[in-house]
C-alpha cells in the first residue's frame, strides 16, 4: 500500500530528529461494532519467512489485521505472534483457520477464538511479562493518576510523601533487577541510556541532558533528566513541582546503584507551566 505523505510529513513536522514517530498499542482488547473480530495465537519455527507465510494464509481469507505481536519463546527455537483481525465475508470461523494455518510448515501449534458482537478481549496470554521477564500489569496512565489524586485527598501533604515513598522504592526495585540482568558495573557504563525505559514504559518522553556518560566516572553522582508529557505532571495545574513518583524512583535507583545518599530536585515541572520536567540529582558529599 503506497503511504500517504501527507499524513507522513504532518506527523514528521511535529516530531524532533531521534524521537519515536508512532505510539505502541498494548493489545488488550478491540471493538468494532457489527464486525465480526477474532484473536489468535500461534507458535513458529524462529525461521526467516515464517511468519510471511502464515499472515499470507490469513489475507487470503480474506482478514484484515488489527494489531499484532510477536515475541521469541525463552528457551526454544521458537517464536509466538499473537493478533486481532477483522473477518472477511464468508469467513468460514476460528476451527477452520486453525485447521489452515496449522498445515503451514512452520506451524508448531495455534488457538484461535471469536470475540463477542464486535468485542473480542485478549484472553490467550497470562501473564504478561515484559521483555526483560518481569511479570507486569497493564494500568492506564490516568487511573494510575487518579490514585495518586485519591492518596492526596485522604492524606494531605502527607499523601505526597507516602507518593514519594512508592517512587523509591520502585526505583530501587528497578536497580535490583538491571543489576541481576546486567551487572552492577554495566548499568553504571549505561546509566545515560538507562534513563529511557521512562519512554519505553509510558512514563513520560525522556530527553537526557548533562548526565552521566557511558565510561564517565559516577563519582560523585550528578545527573540531569528531563522528561516531557510526565503522566504524574501532563494536565494538571499546580504552584509547586508536583512529580513526587518520579523524583523518588529516580532517588531509589541512584541510592541503589551507589549505595551513597543521592537526592533530587525538580526544578522544572509541566504542572506549572513548563514546557517539561526536570530532575537534577546529586550525591550528598560529606562535609
Amino acid at each position: 500500500m503506497k503511504p500517504n505523505m501527507t499524513a507522513v510529513s504532518q506527523v514528521e513536522a511535529k516530531t524532533a530528529p531521534g524521537e519515536a514517530l508512532a505510539a505502541k498499542e498494548v493489545m488488550v482488547y478491540h471493538h468494532s461494532a457489527g464486525r465480526r473480530i477474532f484473536q489468535g495465537s500461534v507458535w513458529l519455527r524462529n525461521v526467516p519467512g515464517a511468519l510471511a507465510g502464515v499472515s499470507a494464509i490469513l489475507a487470503k481469507l480474506g482478514c484484515n489485521l488489527i494489531a499484532t505481536s510477536s515475541s521469541n519463546i525463552a528457551g526454544t527455537d521458537l517464536a509466538e505472534w499473537a493478533f486481532f483481525a477483522e473477518a472477511g465475508k464468508g469467513w468460514a470461523g476460528p476451527k477452520k483457520t486453525q485447521e489452515l494455518i496449522d498445515r503451514s510448515p512452520d506451524v508448531v501449534k495455534s488457538v484461535f477464538e471469536e470475540g463477542a458482537d464486535g468485542l473480542v478481549i485478549d484472553t490467550l496470554h497470562y501473564p504478561l511479562r515484559l521483555s526483560s521477564g518481569e511479570s507486569a500489569m497493564v494500568v492506564g496512565r490516568k487511573a494510575f493518576r487518579d490514585m495518586f489524586d485519591r492518596i492526596m485527598e485522604a492524606f494531605g501533604s502527607g499523601g505526597k510523601v507516602i507518593i514519594y515513598e512508592l517512587g523509591v522504592a520502585s526505583g530501587q526495585e528497578s536497580n535490583k533487577h538491571f543489576a541481576h540482568v546486567l551487572g552492577r558495573d554495566s548499568i553504571e557504563q549505561r546509566i545515560s541510556y538507562l534513563v529511557s525505559l521512562y519512554t519505553a514504559q509510558g512514563w513520560g518522553r525522556v530527553e537526557r541532558s548533562n548526565g552521566p556518560r557511558p565510561g564517565s566516572s559516577l563519582h560523585p553522582f550528578r545527573g540531569t533528566v528531563r522528561i516531557y508529557d510526565s503522566f504524574e505532571c501532563t494536565g494538571v495545574r499546580s504552584k509547586a513541582p508536583n512529580s513526587d513518583f518520579l523524583r523518588g524512583h529516580i532517588e531509589g535507583f541512584a541510592r541503589a546503584l551507589t549505595g551513597k545518599e543521592v537526592r533530587c530536585e525538580e526544578t522544572k515541572c509541566v504542572s506549572m507551566g513548563d514546557a517539561y520536567c526536570q530532575f537534577e540529582a546529586s550525591e550528598k558529599l560529606a562535609s
